[in-house]
């Protein structure tokens, strides 16, 4: 379970900017990517957060049945006809995570 305050906050964090990317300037699923980051580098040191982000990126690669190990990013673009889609799928994909996530 997410009991960690930092995973917690990170997360709905994530959860706000889906549900209104115009407030910090999201349009697509790579600007989501390059918040990520900027949140990990300002942790220093989130391990749980890390540990998120790369449960995530093997969650997303089994979804989409990659043979390979791909960035998340790279694959909802792939899947995506367009930004504001990006971001949907972003959405969607990452409360089936959590739902999977939670269930641990």
């Amino acid at each position: 379970m997410m009991n960690d305050e930092l995973l917690s906050n990170f997360v709905e964090f994530l959860l706000f900017v889906v549900d209104k990317p115009g407030v910090y300037g999201i349009n697509k699923v790579e600007d989501i990517h390059f918040m990520c980051a900027g949140y990990q580098k300002a942790l220093n040191g989130g391990d749980k957060v890390n540990d998120f982000l790369f449960e995530f990126r093997k969650f997303i690669n089994e979804h989409f049945e990659s043979n390979d190990d791909h960035d998340w990013v790279r694959l909802i673009r792939f899947y995506s006809a367009s930004d504001r889609h990006s971001i949907e799928l972003f959405g969607r994909l990452l409360n089936e995570y959590l739902i999977s996530f939670q269930s641990r």
